[in-house]
């Protein structure tokens, strides 16, 4: 019991940490609460597998926030379940605002080097 107390209240005593509830410290600036989100949630798992993940273009009152997907998910088959899935749960689960997240660039079909 006393090292998931431990876990918990360092949790809490970072400030890019989501609170319990799953939401992040909203800011005025819409830009500061989407790197937020992402630097916390998202980027450790995306740069576990040699990708990288920025914000392109926000919208706030579309609730559209662009992002761009490179390194090693530029040409990754699942980016688009990265995007959907992570990236854009998260963001709509701790910013209320947010109700899309779309590629910068449509997502590319893997060359294999031969047709099928």
């Amino acid at each position: 019991m006393m090292p998931a107390r431990r876990r918990a209240s360092a949790r809490a005593a970072r400030p890019d940490s989501p609170s319990p509830s799953g939401r992040v410290e909203v800011f005025g600036d819409p830009a500061q609460e989407v790197e937020r989100v992402l630097r916390a949630k998202i980027a450790p798992y995306v740069e576990t597998d040699g990708g990288t993940v920025s914000v392109q273009r926000i919208d706030e009152a579309a609730g559209l926030v662009v992002v761009s997907l490179s390194g090693a998910c530029a040409g990754c088959p699942s980016s688009v379940v990265t995007l959907k899935v992570g990236i854009q749960r998260a963001l709509t689960s701790a910013l209320p605002w947010v109700r899309e997240v779309v590629p910068s660039e449509p997502p590319r079909e893997p060359d294999f080097g031969f047709k099928l």
